[in-house]
Parts: C-alpha cells; structure tokens; sequence
C-alpha cells in the first residue's frame, strides 16, 4: 500500500471484496463525511498485461457486481477497477447524504480519489466505462471545466453503455417538455414520490422475478429510489452543461437497437432499452464527442451487460474490437 495515500488520509481500508477474494475493496476518503468504494480485480500472472487499467462507473441506484466484466477486460490484460460511487452500494455509510441529494460536483472528488490510488498502484493510462447515469457524470468529468483536475493518470479513452445524455423522450419533443420538466422540478425540489413496486425494467434483471442476476436488493432495489424532484433537476441541469463542451477523448458509444420504455410488458421491455430513447441519446453523444464510433446492440437491455448471454457476447465483442484497434497491439 502506498504509505504517501494513507497519510493523506485517502485510503481508510483494504480487504478482500464481497465477491471474493480476488477482488480487493479499497475503502477511500475523498473529502470530509464522504466515503467511495474501489473495487480492483488484477490481471492474472499467466496473461500479458496491455499496460492499460478499465475503471468502470454504475449508473442510478447501482453498484458494482459484475464479476465477468473485471474476468473479461482482465482476459485482454487490462487490469479493472471499478467504484460504488458514495452513498451507492459498499459506500452506504449512515452519515451521507442520500444520494437523491448529492452534489454532481461530489462524484468528480470520488473519481479524483480513485484515479489517484489507481496511480499509486502503477497505473499510467486508462480507459474508463460509464453506464447511464455514470456516463453522464463521467462524460462531465471529462469536459473541459475537469479534464486537468487531476495529470495523474492518461485517461486514453472512454466506453458509454447507454449513457444518460438525455431525459427518456424523443427528441423532437424536447422544445416543450424539457421546459414543463424543468419548470415542474423546481417547484417540486423537495418533494420525492415514493417507489412501491418493481419497475418493468427491474423485472427483466433480478433472478427472484424475470431475470438472471443476483445482485443485492438492499443496493439496487427493483422498485428503485422515490423519484425526487431536486435530483431530476440537477439531471436537467447536468446535462445541459454537458451539451456546452466537446470531448476529444477517443469513446465507443454503445446503444441499444431500440427503445422500449413505453412498452406496457416485460417481454417488449426486453427487446430494448427500457429507460432511455436511444435515438436521442446518441444525436447528444454526437454533439458532445469530437472522436466518437458507434455500436448498435440488437436487443440490448439498457445495461447492456445485463442482456442475455448472446447478446452480452456481441457487447463484449465490440468493446474488444475497439479496444484492439485503438489501444491494444494484439488480438487474442
């Protein structure tokens, strides 16, 4: 361990993880009453290392938990790491805030922490992956108001998995609705509707209703969080910043081949994305991303790890393709 970050204060603790032992959980401090979680899972002694690390960021009301995701970039020699954001997952402690009521701007010190312990361990560049709602915050991270909060680490490129660029609705239909969303969302600041029962979208994921996961239900609850009205509005707001700066960072957008959010059942919900419209998601990302390609995902969930087998493989496959032919000198 490095003794410079534990006299910072920076690293609290370091086990093994709740998904075994090869997984190290690295409790960090970025800032007073605020804990985040780095999850890290080595490259094994018999591959190659590609000299590249893989951080990934969870989306709203997640955590970390997909083991094959760290066996499958470590395969490719890319050490993984990834964080439970604070008040997510590992990181719950008693004296945060909710996360319905955390700063945007709390999320950059978490990244701060674990791209500077990440140094600490010997990584020198890196890819990082966002899924929705941590594309977004990553995506900000990265724009010009960010990019120098830290020269520790060369961030060489970024993965979005259906990043939430955009609020769930066509984009001819912004000029009305984001105004009437916007102007309901202040109004409504401290009020948050309560969440009683599992989303579709959540039905197609946990192994007790009509999925395959196992991920923990006290983290990442199938009814999901009481909507709140302040976090919609730091959403609206976030979003419209990320629209005011480009990123030259080389980055894989990849997407669903549709969306399914209006669908009324599970079974249409799992031909798609069942959060976000697509179509609007990447006319954002094409705005955002100077360097940008493209992958379309047939029957993609809106995670798409989380899609049944076939189709993670065809995720996986494209994230390897890329990688490959930008950053890594063999295929394997």
């Amino acid at each position: 361990m490095d003794v410079d970050l534990r006299q910072a204060n920076l690293i609290v603790s370091e086990e093994d993880d709740i998904l075994g032992s090869d997984f190290k959980a690295i409790t960090l401090k970025p800032a007073e009453q605020q804990i985040c979680t780095l999850i890290h899972y080595q490259v094994p002694a018999n591959i190659e290392p590609a000299g590249i690390a893989l951080l990934y960021v969870h989306g709203y009301t997640d955590y970390f938990y997909q083991a094959g995701l760290a066996e499958f970039f470590a395969e490719l020699g890319c050490d993984f790491y990834a964080v439970d954001l604070h008040g997510y997952g590992r990181s719950i402690r008693p004296f945060q805030a909710d996360h319905n009521k955390n700063q945007f701007s709390n999320y950059y010190h978490d990244l701060d922490a674990c791209l500077n312990t990440m140094a600490a361990k010997g990584v020198k560049r890196c890819v990082i992956l966002g899924h929705s709602t941590g594309g977004l915050i990553v995506s900000r991270y990265l724009s010009n108001e960010y990019s120098s909060r830290s020269d520790s680490i060369d961030i060489i490129g970024l993965i979005l998995n259906s990043p939430f660029l955009s609020l769930p609705m066509p984009l001819n239909e912004e000029k009305w609705r984001l105004p009437l969303y916007n102007f309901i969302s202040k109004a409504l600041t401290h009020i948050s509707l309560p969440a009683k029962t599992a989303t579709p979208y959540a039905q197609t994921l946990h192994e007790s209703l009509a999925g395959e996961w196992g991920y923990r239900l006290d983290w990442k609850p199938s009814q999901g969080s009481p909507l709140s009205f302040n976090w919609v509005q730091k959403i609206i707001q976030e979003q419209a910043l990320c629209l005011q700066t480009q990123c030259d960072i080389p980055t894989l957008l990849c997407r669903s081949s549709k969306s399914t959010y209006k669908s009324p059942n599970v079974a249409e919900i799992k031909q798609g994305d069942g959060v976000l419209d697509v179509e609007n998601m990447e006319a954002k990302a094409k705005r955002i991303f100077t360097e940008l390609d493209i992958a379309i995902i047939d029957k993609g969930f809106h995670d798409i790890y989380l899609s049944p087998l076939d189709v993670r493989l065809t995720y996986l496959d494209k994230i390897k393709h890329w990688l490959t032919s930008n950053f890594i000198n063999f295929e394997k």
